[in-house]
């Protein structure tokens, strides 16, 4: 995420200084990796109670405005999930593998931002 989209580093606090070659074992930074990965895990197991996962998300969103996190911030964290698998899966990342993640990914942002944005008014 930080080597494509440097600009990102800095919103946050714990780890904006690290340099990029720290990243993987400073604690920090895998906490929240970790918390990523965890809400899409969440998000593909309850993809069959979709008015749960909403709630769950929109409060995710809402979490974030404390840390004054932007909407357009979630792109980013996007690209790097969809870069991440093509790179790790290789030639079994085929067009609808990444036509899925992509969508799962957008239903996540959606529902997120819809959060942030109802606690950021």
């Amino acid at each position: 995420l930080f080597e494509q989209h440097p600009n990102v580093q800095p919103l946050f606090e714990k780890i904006k200084d690290v340099p990029h070659d720290q990243l993987a074992t400073n604690e920090h930074f895998l906490f929240h990796a970790v918390r990523v990965m965890e809400t899409i895990d969440h998000s593909i197991s309850a993809l069959s109670d979709l008015p749960a996962l909403v709630e769950v998300l929109k409060h995710l969103g809402a979490s974030h405005a404390q840390y004054n996190i932007k909407k357009e911030y979630f792109k980013p964290v996007g690209d790097a999930l969809i870069y991440t698998l093509e790179q790790g899966l290789g030639d079994k990342f085929t067009t609808e593998a990444k036509t899925a993640w992509a969508k799962l990914y957008g239903v996540i942002v959606v529902h997120m931002s819809q959060g942030l944005d109802a606690a950021s008014n």
